[in-house]
């Protein structure tokens, strides 16, 4: 006796001699935001608004399908807006990089390593995938897929990250991961009068000024590239101008600490 799962997850018991076995061979082929919108809820973070995304930043999206049903979907966008372009450091990253914004499955046709396919698929042309995981971080399938790792940012011991973290859990006698509830990321922000708030939004600026940088330069390192004083000037004058005055809950979200790991696939 075994068991036939369909689409929704439902099953009956069949006889094994019933069923006539097949290999059924899947392609990957060009998709659209709403065919990724079939499946964004079997994603573990839920929802990701990628179709505001696809207006700021140039997005592929490719499927699997099983006859009409989409069963599978990845998402490759550039890291940077598209109207970051006229920077030079941040195009020569967006003509080369392919951040992996989203990778799913469909619960009935997991562990036929479909998701392998979609991370190293040959239909998208950039040099180079970036993906950063929190479940990599426990189930390192990239690697699998022909990926190395990386040292992200986010796992750097940055100095001034640590400044901003011990700030904000002396003024909120918290711990900042607690800071991620928006409602308690609220309470805590109105409680702050206003010299507090003048000193968290200072060193919270200096921490999102200095992690832009360091993401900047982490985008060199995994292409082996060096960048030029010219572009890193232009950087940094555009950064500082840019981001002199962060508001104080921006800053908190990108310093709380998450366990990812990064992987980089080189397309050769």
């Amino acid at each position: 006796m075994v068991l036939e799962l369909d689409f929704l997850g439902k099953f009956k018991k069949i006889d094994r001699d019933e069923i006539e076995y097949t290999k059924q061979e899947f392609q990957i082929m060009n998709g659209t935001h709403e065919e990724y919108s079939e499946l964004k809820d079997y994603h573990y973070f839920g929802e990701l608004s990628m179709k505001e995304s696809k207006e700021s930043y140039n997005t592929e999206y490719f499927v699997i399908k099983d006859r009409e049903r989409v069963i599978g979907t990845i998402i490759y966008r550039e890291p940077y807006p598209k109207a970051l372009n006229f920077l030079a450091a941040i195009n020569d990253i967006n003509k080369e990089i392919g951040w992996v914004g989203r990778t799913i499955i469909h619960p009935s046709y997991r562990g036929l390593g479909l998701s392998l396919q979609l991370l190293n698929t040959s239909m998208y042309k950039k040099k180079y995938r970036e993906s950063r995981s929190i479940l990599g971080y426990y189930m390192p399938r990239h690697l699998s897929a022909g990926y190395m790792e990386t040292n992200l940012v986010e796992n750097k011991d940055i100095e001034i990250r640590k400044q901003f973290i011990e700030l904000i859990e002396a003024k909120s006698k918290l711990k900042v991961e607690q800071l991620r509830d928006d409602r308690t990321r609220d309470l805590f922000l109105e409680s702050l009068s206003d010299e507090e708030q003048n000193r968290i939004a200072f060193v919270g600026s200096k921490w999102f000024r200095t992690k832009f940088l360091e993401e900047i330069k982490y985008y060199f390192e995994i292409r082996n590239k060096k960048m030029s004083c010219e572009m890193f000037e232009e950087i940094v004058e555009f950064v500082e101008k840019s981001y002199s005055n962060v508001p104080i809950d921006v800053s908190i979200l990108t310093a709380i600490p998450y366990k990812l790991r990064g992987f980089v696939y080189i397309n050769r």
